[in-house]
């Protein structure tokens, strides 16, 4: 794969932020963070959000009726204790005496993103089925220790979200919300999670990230820590971080170079197609415990690796699994969740792939990055991308269960949309969003995507669990009906099994 392919797939990360930004701005779900990890970002349709941070309203105090405003903050909420969108700013701040005129308002919030309605339902419904699925793993097993691993995570804010409480609370926040001196004010409210996150991504997002996007989306109150790890390649070419989000009046953490015990956010630069085995090796050195029940998501990345690397990386989570039993463990167990593009075999997928090909993306075969010799591209040249290679929801439940995954399920987003995995409340609030028209256009592009989640799981002893998958805790993920913490129904997913 050469340099322009990687930026070209590195660049679908602000597409990604610029399509959620406008899905928040227009009411679709709430994401007080989404507006400063935006910043700077620009799509292929043209879209931007400006580079220098936006003087914007942080809290709303219900005593003075006046928005507050902060230099560095991005974060607004209004008197319902909803985010602001830009509009709302505008509209509020221009009624001030004193503060701003409107005009000027006008010129500290410019329009942030502008994108179809269409593109708008369904990125929803993406949200939806990955936060949904999200909160399902984190249901099983209450007070066990997790980890999350969000592979490709580029500007994903879901970390944040959990650790502010509006990924538990999607659809009414109210638990995140504490008073202060008459001001409504964002509250940490996993101040100890259970949970480590590892979001992976190439070392030059990560860099960008850790440096730059993450401390401008850190609320009034709290303080940002970034430790970056050292030691984690003999080479140091990745780049990782452990992140400590902390109240003001708490402890500073110690300085130093590795990452303790109790950190529980850790971004980890990697190239996803260097070979698997480095990175875990950089996991060791970020307390990643394989004995733990692991979630990793994939949440339009899949697509883009070359599809023999996504084997060896899939086969490589499942050796994981196999090597995690021990008599201490409890109901171990790794699980996958997958979100990818479907082009089947009809026009629209063609349709598909030939605007990958139009940016740069498809076209030419791509290879794993071989690092063993001076850092150069080489391997296998012939192999294509994933995307070319699971075109059905099929082929995608055929590939977990050829890696070693015991049980797969998974159904097209139409399912997941009108059949349980998108709640009715969110349904009901995306249709108070937007009036949307090209209904037919929109079933047709929700049938060219898929939600798949595979999960491996062993006895204490190492054995296979594949005869008992209904007693173990891992494969509930995996469940139909009114029992699927996910929400897969019978009928509306196909499920795959060893």
């Amino acid at each position: 794969m050469g340099e322009a392919q990687s930026q070209a797939i590195i660049a679908t990360a602000d597409d990604a932020v610029l399509a959620k930004l406008s899905c928040v701005e227009r009411g679709y779900y709430d994401d007080p963070f989404i507006s400063a990890m935006a910043i700077g970002a620009s799509s292929a349709s043209g879209l931007s959000t400006p580079n220098p941070p936006l003087r914007i309203p942080l809290r709303y105090s219900k005593d003075s009726d006046r928005v507050q405003f902060s230099s560095s903050g991005q974060l607004r909420l209004d008197k319902h204790h909803r985010p602001l969108s830009p509009g709302s700013a505008r509209k509020i701040a221009s009624g001030f005496e004193g503060r701003m005129t409107g005009e000027a308002m006008m010129n500290r919030f410019p329009p942030m993103s502008s994108t179809e309605p269409i593109i708008r339902r369904g990125t929803h419904a993406r949200v939806a089925a990955i936060d949904q699925t999200i909160r399902a793993f984190l249901s099983l097993s209450p007070g066990a220790e997790k980890q999350i691993v969000i592979l490709g995570a580029g500007r994903d804010t879901t970390c944040l979200r959990y650790l502010f409480g509006f990924l538990q609370n999607h659809v009414k926040n109210t638990t995140k919300l504490s008073e202060k001196d008459g001001d409504m004010r964002i509250k940490l409210v996993n101040v100890k999670p259970m949970v480590k996150w590892y979001e992976v991504d190439h070392p030059s997002v990560i860099c960008a990230k850790a440096r730059s996007w993450l401390p401008g989306c850190i609320p009034e109150g709290y303080k940002y820590q970034c430790t970056q790890i050292t030691g984690c390649d003999k080479n140091e070419t990745s780049k990782s971080y452990s992140i400590r989000i902390s109240e003001e009046n708490a402890a500073d953490a110690t300085g130093c170079s590795i990452a303790d015990e109790n950190d529980y956010y850790h971004l980890i630069g990697h190239d996803l197609r260097s070979p698997p085995s480095e990175l875990f090796s950089i996991f060791s050195h970020h307390g990643y415990d394989s004995s733990n029940p692991t979630l990793f998501v994939f949440e339009c990345v899949m697509m883009y690796l070359p599809d023999v690397v996504s084997r060896d990386l899939l086969r490589f989570i499942v050796e994981s699994a196999n090597a995690l039993a021990s008599p201490t463990a409890t109901n171990p167990f790794v699980a996958v969740a997958i979100y990818d593009p479907i082009p089947c075999n009809d026009r629209f997928g063609q349709v598909m792939i030939l605007n990958l090909q139009k940016r740069g993306i498809l076209g030419n075969r791509h290879g794993r990055r071989n690092f063993t010799n001076e850092n150069t591209l080489d391997v296998n040249k012939d192999s294509p991308l994933s995307l070319e290679k699971t075109r059905t929801l099929s082929d995608q439940l055929a590939k977990l269960i050829q890696s070693g995954f015991d049980i797969a399920v998974g159904c097209h987003m139409m399912d997941a949309f009108d059949h349980g995995i998108v709640s009715i409340e969110e349904r009901k609030r995306s249709t108070r969003c937007d009036m949307l028209d090209e209904l037919e256009e929109f079933v047709l592009l929700m049938k060219h995507y898929c939600l798949v989640v595979g999960v491996r799981s062993c006895d204490a002893d190492g054995g296979d669990c594949t005869s008992r998958q209904d007693k173990l805790v891992g494969y509930q993920l995996c469940s139909m009906g009114e029992e699927s913490p996910i929400g897969f129904q019978e009928g509306f997913c196909t499920v795959a099994r060893k």
